[in-house]
């Protein structure tokens, strides 16, 4: 089943963002492509920070993702990620 994870990055502004942004990146180059099981991932500003929402199509998918990517690049830039919320997703629709 699907799930869609929130995860509040804060605090944080925009440059924070888009170095986070561009650490991940490099990082999807050094692997090979884009995490396998990921279906949507979008950022937005949110509090003092910004929220990261991605639908994974495993939490497991996610979990690797998190271990071996995001939270690597999280530390390295000394950013600050809350708990995950993580939920089933019920759908998904694309254009």
């Amino acid at each position: 089943m699907a799930i869609v994870v929130r995860t509040l990055i804060e605090p944080a502004d925009h440059e924070a963002h888009n170095r986070l942004d561009q650490a991940v990146e490099t990082a999807i180059g050094q692997k090979g492509g884009p995490p396998d099981g990921l279906m949507v991932h979008l950022a937005h500003p949110f509090g003092d920070g910004f929220l990261i929402v991605d639908v994974w199509r495993s939490e497991s998918a996610f979990r690797s993702w998190w271990t071996d990517v995001l939270g690597p690049s999280l530390a390295a830039l000394h950013l600050t990620a809350g708990e995950h919320e993580i939920s089933p997703a019920w759908s998904l629709a694309r254009p």
